[in-house]
């Protein structure tokens, strides 16, 4: 007695393979955006975390007790970051030659400028690029501004663009708390990540 060979048939195969194809287009995109953003989150620690390691070991070994004497000046500043970082590029005052000055706000086609007095700028090996502002003796701190894609897109606050401060005994937060939904300044996201613990949940 022969024995019954049982096969898919054609239109099975096709059918099992549309479903697969409609599971992959629902699911793909979102784990494709998870990865970004898990990305991105990775690059703003470890900016943040060299930046304020950084700071702490110049004002050491220059033996400043502030930064409003260790970083009174754009020179100063320059001095800092090409000692301290593994530059690439210094691209100074020209905040433009270092990162988009356009900061898109996310899901529109609105944008913040980036606004820095005195700035000096540079790009690291990491193609972090970090633009710091002297200490401001008035505004009582001095204001970084990370791309952590340099010129790349998407130039989106919180995305890959975050501006901190720095105070004058040195420490590097977030001039806003929590307020990344804000449509008037760049601020705010770094603080949102924080409380979020280092989640893109915007």
């Amino acid at each position: 007695m022969k024995k019954r060979i049982t096969a898919f048939t054609l239109a099975e195969v096709l059918i099992t393979m549309a479903i697969i194809g409609v599971i992959s287009a629902l699911t793909v995109p979102n784990l494709v955006g998870n990865a970004s953003k898990k990305g991105q989150v990775a690059l703003i620690r470890k900016a943040y975390v060299e930046l304020q390691d950084s700071i702490d070991s110049y004002m050491a070994e220059i033996d400043a007790k502030t930064t409003a004497s260790a970083l009174s000046t754009q020179a100063k500043v320059n001095s800092f970051l090409t000692e301290f970082f593994k530059v690439t590029k210094n691209c100074g005052a020209t905040v433009s030659s270092c990162m988009n000055t356009k900061i898109y706000l996310p899901n529109s086609t609105s944008y913040i400028e980036i606004s820095l007095t005195d700035p000096s700028c540079i790009t690291n090996a990491s193609g972090i690029s970090v633009c710091m502002e002297p200490y401001n003796s008035t505004n009582g701190n001095g204001k970084i501004v990370i791309d952590t894609n340099g010129l790349k897109d998407p130039n989106i606050k919180g995305r890959d663009v975050f501006e901190l401060t720095y105070s004058s005994n040195g420490e590097i937060s977030d001039s806003a708390s929590s307020d990344c939904a804000s449509t008037s300044k760049i601020s705010g996201c770094f603080t949102k990540l924080q409380e979020d613990n280092y989640e893109m949940n915007y």
